[in-house]
């Protein structure tokens, strides 16, 4: 138990040093994620915009509006190699949707799904290919599905039904996930 408090103390002491406060403009940030190369930060927010800042030494530079939705950006994940930002989205003008942007801003949006259930948490493969997320589930005793989906646009397969989370192995030949209930869970 001792080495465990003083890991959590180093942690903490770290965290302490190291906190970058994102410029909100006066809109709640609902989801963050670091690029690869750790120069930028993906910030979606509730009014449905997705915000690319530069961090600086010095902090974070002006950030750049790459998206706009009439719904709340629950989720932000980049690819490996720093090309592509997958976002969920709930409303709109579509429903349920997992989304990708260039963060250079070059490009429309590619929807990779459009679902009546909520989608959230993706998660790119390591080698950038595939895109694993969680959906509502219709009628489970779990509730969400776990889903794979190419990012060229294949079909996407649904893998099982799991309670949350959801992570790749780093050589991308296996998924972590929560399948557990536990105490006070259904």
């Amino acid at each position: 138990a001792a080495g465990r408090r003083l890991e959590l103390d180093w942690l903490a002491a770290s965290l302490d040093e190291s906190v970058l406060a994102l410029p909100g403009g006066g809109v709640a940030v609902s989801a963050v994620a670091w690029s690869p190369d750790r120069r930028l930060v993906a910030a979606g927010s509730v009014d449905g915009s997705l915000r690319i800042h530069e961090v600086h030494p010095t902090g974070t530079a002006a950030p750049r509006r790459l998206a706009g939705h009439e719904a709340t950006i629950w989720s932000v994940a980049w690819s490996p190699d720093g090309t592509w930002v997958a976002f969920t989205s709930n409303g709109g003008d579509h429903d349920s949707s997992v989304i990708c942007v260039r963060p250079t801003g070059g490009g429309a949006p590619r929807y990779l799904t459009n679902n009546p259930r909520s989608e959230i948490h993706p998660r790119w493969s390591p080698d950038g290919r595939a895109l694993a997320f969680l959906r509502e589930s219709e009628k489970s005793r779990h509730p969400y599905q776990l889903i794979l989906k190419p990012v060229d646009g294949g079909a996407e397969r649904k893998v099982g039904e799991v309670w949350s989370g959801v992570d790749w192995s780093p050589d991308g030949r296996c998924l972590a996930v929560s399948d557990s209930s536990g105490p006070g869970m259904p």
